[in-house]
């Protein structure tokens, strides 16, 4: 059975799950470029990681988070490091796919549900491995978050032009509720991060254009489990 966000919200009122006074306490991070004390990294190649069923390319690490920072110390009890990856250059990350994660940076038991098998043209491929960038985890203000209408499209049109990322917080959907089930042991898995295209932010400032169209991937984990899952939605 499939896990949705709970919330405290009137189940009537409509598009509730977007927006409301609900999501008010649930302050995230953007992800900015800048040194940290901590491994917080856009790109590089941190964890081993799989070869695409699919176009047969290494997958791309987007992001590595350092959880021994204490602003995401909670999100595990034994593991120090959490990837979010994806293969950005064919239809194998359309859909929902999860992966194990350990300590020795390294990922296994990828899972993929590929229906399309399409590749992308290689002229217009992203690079593997990404650019690695050091990055910074800068604290949501209230006109982050998606309390209202209003604030949701506000939201939503300035993601991507100040950061592709928003770790922890509030989720911002593009249509419903992702499913928050782990795979495994099928509890509740815990929201980690949304990953959007560049939007003429320079946030990547190494000639490289962070563009996967309208996609919006959402990534969950499971500490029981140690599984990240990621589920995709497009505008």
């Amino acid at each position: 059975m499939a896990i949705y966000y709970k919330y405290s919200g009137d189940p009537k009122l409509s598009n509730s799950y977007l927006y409301g006074d609900h999501w008010k306490n649930d302050i995230g991070y953007y992800i900015v470029q800048g040194k940290s004390q901590y491994n917080h990294i856009f790109g590089g190649e941190t964890w081993k990681l799989p070869i695409c069923n699919n176009c047969h390319t290494s997958y791309h690490q987007l992001f590595n988070f350092d959880l021994r920072d204490p602003k995401l110390a909670f999100i595990s009890d034994t593991l120090y490091n959490i990837p979010l990856i994806g293969c950005l250059n064919c239809s194998e990350s359309w859909e929902t796919f999860y992966y194990s994660i350990n300590n020795n940076f390294v990922i296994t038991e990828l899972h993929t549900n590929d229906t399309q098998h399409w590749i992308q043209n290689e002229e217009l491929q992203i690079p593997v491995p990404l650019p690695k960038i050091q990055i910074n985890l800068i604290k949501m203000t209230e006109n982050d978050i998606p309390t209202d209408e209003n604030k949701y499209y506000d939201v939503l049109n300035i993601f991507g032009k100040n950061s592709i990322c928003r770790l922890i917080g509030a989720p911002l959907y593009l249509q419903t509720p992702i499913d928050y089930e782990c795979p495994k042991c099928k509890k509740k898995m815990m929201y980690i991060a949304t990953v959007c295209s560049e939007k003429k932010s320079h946030f990547i400032d190494y000639g490289l254009n962070f563009d996967i169209g309208d996609a919006y991937y959402y990534y969950m984990f499971c500490d029981n489990c140690k599984i990240v899952k990621c589920e995709m939605q497009s505008l």
